[in-house]
């Protein structure tokens, strides 16, 4: 999908590129034709401070990190992996696959070049997580 959403966004010229999941190329794409992105998470908000702020996500050195919020959440929260789902997510998101990109690199990637982010959620669901 890379060639062509290029030459449609070269084509278009647009003011932004609104895209969800995290296709890390179209970073390149948006800074080499000076557009902006937003980014719309399919995950929660608090899915996604589950993983920590800005810049690098944590990189947890086993699954077992994932079974416990990280500290910068200043809030009482239960958002955690079980076990046996952090063991399935680390082997999906923390193990390189053949592109020799881990999954957790991509989303992170796509998140810290994003000029906005936007989620499926409300405040009254996730205030706390939307405000952190």
């Amino acid at each position: 999908m890379e060639n062509p959403v290029k030459e449609s966004v070269s084509k278009l010229q647009p003011d932004w590129i609104i895209f969800y999941f995290h296709p890390h190329w179209i970073v390149e794409i948006a800074q080499e034709l000076h557009v902006k992105l937003m980014y719309y998470s399919v995950y929660s908000a608090s899915t996604i401070v589950f993983f920590g702020p800005p810049g690098p996500l944590r990189a947890p050195t086993s699954p077992e990190v994932l079974t416990s919020l990280g500290e910068w959440v200043n809030f009482p929260s239960s958002v955690a992996f079980q076990r046996n789902e952090a063991i399935a997510f680390y082997q999906d998101a923390y193990i390189e696959n053949v592109t020799e990109l881990r999954g957790v690199d991509r989303l992170a990637s796509v998140i810290d070049a994003a000029n906005a982010l936007s989620f499926r959620s409300c405040y009254e669901m996730e205030g706390e997580y939307l405000n952190l």
